[in-house]
């Protein structure tokens, strides 16, 4: 999952380029997926038994899933929807392409959620001290620890390239066909 810090700059982004009628209900959805203490519901996780982590993180969005249970009728959804496809597109384009993330043995599900959760905090540092205007009250103080040392799998240019795809996402594009996937699924 991108980190939080990077869920509210996409947030923040977005708004700048998109019309968005409450900022505070969408940036609110949009983190709104990652502070619960079980993520799989809220991220419409596919239950299944995985091997290794490469082959867990491919089930960890399930994005017709969410769009067969919500209509895009708020702000708030709108951002827990655009939040989903940060995450989806974190795992399926960013991690999984990632040469740092490959060395790592893929067996490991612990030390990788360690070594990534190191340079969420290395990331938080960065992202607080670069981007003016971060709406940090919106996150919770016990999520906005910080570290200075490199990035071990993580980069600043990744991240950057993130950020600007998802922001400038057409999240009523992106609905119609997830939700025709969800209906496809339906028929199977």
């Amino acid at each position: 999952m991108a980190s939080l810090m990077i869920h509210l700059l996409v947030g923040q982004e977005y708004c700048k380029t998109h019309q968005v009628e409450d900022e505070e209900a969408f940036l609110k959805g949009n983190l709104a997926p990652d502070l619960v203490a079980d993520k799989a519901p809220t991220h419409y996780t596919k239950v299944c038994r995985n091997k290794n982590y490469t082959e867990s993180i491919s089930n960890k969005v399930n994005l017709p899933a969410f769009c067969a249970d919500h209509e895009l009728d708020s702000d708030f959804v709108r951002g827990k929807f655009l939040h989903l496809i940060t995450d989806y597109a974190f795992f399926s384009q960013y991690l999984v392409n990632n040469e740092k993330y490959l060395s790592y043995d893929n067996e490991n599900i612990l030390l990788i959620h360690k070594v990534l959760y190191r340079d969420y905090h290395r990331v938080n540092d960065w992202l607080m001290k670069s981007y003016d205007g971060l709406r940090l009250d919106l996150i919770p103080d016990d999520m906005k620890e910080t570290r200075t040392d490199d990035m071990e799998i993580l980069s600043k240019e990744a991240i950057e390239r993130l950020v600007a795809i998802c922001s400038e996402v057409n999240l009523d594009k992106a609905y119609a066909n997830y939700r025709a996937l969800s209906k496809d699924n339906e028929g199977m």
